[in-house]
């Protein structure tokens, strides 16, 4: 029979640790080939009702609610047995990275502790890739899925890899036959023979023609994968420069970019005039094509956030009510609210800094920096006034690094726009030992939390105000004009702008012009607008 026409089992394993003494199987998906192709997939109980990994649910996207429907151990045994029993014996099983699934799936049908061989051949995508494409720079699951053509997203759940291997599998049977190794016991035996030495240079899939050719100016390029995907998209100040650095060298180069560099077949770009309309093409490209290697830019499931003038009610669309905004997620405003609702119950929230502080170092830090600062914790009663102290603060900052900078200037000063785009999407790293610190540092973790809400506000007028604006700057001596109307980068000659609403600037825009408006604001901050003029 030949691998062709074998039927094989594919199977995949998610679990809470490296091996069955690390921990226990979670998940595991197997399908038969050829047959109904049905993918049986199931969540497995956790011996002793243990509760499953915080890192392992965010790994696996995995619930509590979902564990509920978990099955025990002996019922996934008895099912996983009746689907090896459709394949003619021995049957074959096929799983990516097999040396990871292989104890777990012994653990599953003999024991833990038993040296008894697999009932089955198992064999390893992996492996054969390896032997097949020494130079493809990753053999990872998603790498040599997009090498054959087939697009993977984020691969958190064991179904998904099951799909993925099977691609491979059908992807690796005409090299196979070409090698010629027409059936499993030629692959077993090919397997356990020396493997031939790797190259000391990758082999890209993409030609090399293709990206020696690219323009020297600035633009978008779109890796495409071999179906036609499109699997990245990026901006260059030189495309030739940009795109053929990721081709040079091999060190350097971390996994993911690896990972991509193995799925591209093809490139596709758009020269722009200058790097600013370059970046804004981006933005709005990757939230059209929506690339799986992208991180940032991405709408996902982000919404805009609008605030009462209190900051008692919020919304997600701006409207006359909720005039306030707009902020990148209400996590950015949370700190604030807590910290009011602490002030006014005189009871503090533990979790005011996105983690838990003791709270006598909450009361003693909070009284320190009203001394420090010299006001009245009755003068800090509303957002408003806490916001207003924030903004005295984002001030004194500014003023203290103009002076710093006059007096180093070789020492550049950080780029508050860059500070500001990483710290709304992360949240602090919780400090090794917080009964460490001393009241002095929470004080000051107080100046820098209104400090950096501060930011933000005075960052969301910028934005609202380039979104009827007429712009010129200067890229490489030539002068270039833009503009901006209801946060869309016109072309055309001028309309009549519609009279633009006071309160609600933003009503009915989401948070694609609310990233188109972030990157032109930091691209200005960087090439310097000699004008910025209102349209409406």
């Amino acid at each position: 029979m030949t691998l062709a026409t074998q039927p094989v089992l594919f199977v995949d394993c998610q679990t809470t640790g490296a091996n069955p003494t690390a921990g226990d199987l979670l998940e595991i998906s197997w399908f038969i080939a050829g047959a109904n192709e049905e993918i049986c997939s199931y969540l497995v109980k956790q011996p002793g009702q243990k509760a499953v990994p915080f890192r392992i649910k965010a790994i696996t996207g995995i619930s509590d609610d979902e564990m509920k429907e978990a099955i025990d151990m002996d019922e996934v045994r008895r099912l996983f047995q009746l689907s090896l029993n459709e394949l003619p014996n021995p049957a074959t099983c096929v799983a990516h990275f097999a040396r990871f699934e292989h104890p777990f799936l012994r653990t599953l049908l003999c024991s833990a502790d038993s040296d008894t061989s697999l009932p089955f051949d198992l064999l390893c995508t992996y492996e054969i890739a390896r032997r097949l494409f020494p130079n493809l720079p990753s053999k990872g699951i998603r790498a040599v899925a997009g090498y054959f053509g087939t697009t993977c997203g984020e691969m958190k759940r064991a179904r998904c890899h099951v799909e993925a291997t099977r691609s491979i599998w059908e992807g690796l049977l005409q090299p196979l036959t070409e090698a010629g190794i027409k059936d499993v016991a030629q692959l077993q035996s090919w397997l356990l023979s020396e493997a031939a030495p790797k190259r000391t240079k990758f082999e890209y899939p993409l030609p090399k023609e293709k990206r020696l050719c690219l323009p020297d100016q600035p633009g978008v390029y779109r890796m495409i994968s071999k179906s036609g995907a499109i699997l990245y998209v990026g901006k260059a100040t030189s495309l030739k420069s940009r795109v053929n650095s990721y081709f040079r060298g091999q060190k350097g180069k971390d996994s993911k970019t690896k990972e991509l560099l193995s799925q591209v077949w093809d490139l596709d770009v758009t020269p722009c005039s200058t790097p600013l309309q370059a970046a804004l093409l981006e933005a709005d490209e990757i939230k059209k094509w929506d690339p799986p290697y992208n991180r940032v830019l991405k709408r996902r499931q982000r919404e805009l956030v609008f605030y009462s003038p209190d900051f008692s009610q919020a919304t997600t669309r701006q409207d006359d009510e909720h005039p306030v905004g707009p902020f990148p997620s209400a996590q950015v405003v949370q700190p604030i609210l807590k910290l009011m609702e602490s002030l006014a119950t005189r009871s503090f929230t533990s979790d005011i800094f996105y983690y838990d502080v003791p709270k006598s170092l909450l009361y003693d830090g909070f009284e320190l920096f009203c001394i420090n600062e010299g006001v009245e914790p009755a003068d800090l009663a509303s957002p408003r006034s806490l916001l207003a102290l924030g903004l005295w603060f984002y001030r004194r900052r500014k003023i203290e690094k103009k002076r710093l900078a006059l007096l180093e200037e070789a020492k550049a000063d950080e780029d508050e726009d860059e500070v500001l785009a990483k710290e709304s999407t992360q949240e602090p790293d919780e400090p090794d030992d917080l009964y460490a610190l001393t009241a002095q540092e929470v004080a000051l973790k107080y100046e820098r939390l209104l400090r950096h809400i501060a930011r933000v506000y005075v960052r969301s007028k910028s934005l609202t105000g380039l979104l009827h604006a007429q712009l010129e700057y200067s890229h490489k001596g030539v002068l270039h004009s833009l503009r901006v109307e209801n946060g869309s980068i016109i072309d055309a000659e001028p309309r009549q702008t519609r009279e633009q609403s006071r309160s609600a600037p933003w009503r009915g825009l989401d948070v694609s012009t609310y990233d188109r408006m972030s990157v032109l604001l930091t691209e200005l901050s960087r090439v310097g607008a000699q004008t910025a003029l209102p349209t409406g």
